[in-house]
């Protein structure tokens, strides 16, 4: 289990590192498009990987315990035919009975009881780093907005101010900043 956490922890220190780039870089709608892709595959390679996990876990488990070597004698000792004398009827009889009470155990208790507690105990924990990976996106959206919103409130680099030098203003508008006069226009 520790593949997905390291895998999880890498793709939310990716995307943390990717949002704290992204306040610093002009081509802000590039990036976050970057960063909404790296999500997304990340996000899908730790669901495959469960999904993998998941399925060798239980591949393995029942191989473990439907297919150790008393099993497969005992398939083999009953699928040969016997036939002769009663008391080998009885022995194939036996040993057909202990191999039905042995798979009605554990279909009925071990197996079914220990599959779904881990079947559960993982689908907690998928759910939990959804929800981390939900709380990432917020965060990274709220973070997007704001970005959004502090680059509307700036002026453009480029752009070109009328200012009232009579009214005495020196401040430039909605950004604080200083105003240079580089050129005077005479409006009267």
């Amino acid at each position: 289990m520790t593949r997905p956490r390291s895998t999880v922890g890498t793709a939310l220190c990716a995307v943390l590192a990717a949002a704290a780039v992204t306040a610093c870089k002009p081509d802000q709608k590039k990036i976050d498009q970057q960063i909404a892709t790296k999500v997304g595959e990340a996000t899908s390679q730790i669901e495959q990987k469960l999904e993998q996990m998941v399925q060798d876990k239980v591949e393995a488990r029942l191989n473990q315990v439907m297919g150790g070597a008393v099993d497969q004698k005992i398939a083999q000792q009953v699928g040969q035919k016997i036939e002769g004398s009663m008391l080998d009827q009885k022995v194939s009889t036996a040993l057909d009975s202990n191999i039905a009470q042995r798979i009605d155990k554990l279909v009925d208790a071990k197996l079914g009881a220990g599959m779904s507690a881990r079947l559960a105990k993982l689908e907690e924990t998928v759910g939990t780093r959804g929800e981390a990976l939900a709380f990432l996106d917020k965060v990274y959206q709220q973070q997007k907005a704001q970005a959004e919103a502090e680059e509307a409130r700036e002026p453009a680099p480029d752009a070109v101010f009328a200012v009232n030098i009579d009214g005495n203003q020196i401040d430039g508008p909605t950004s604080g900043a200083y105003v240079t006069i580089i050129e005077a226009w005479d409006f009267a």
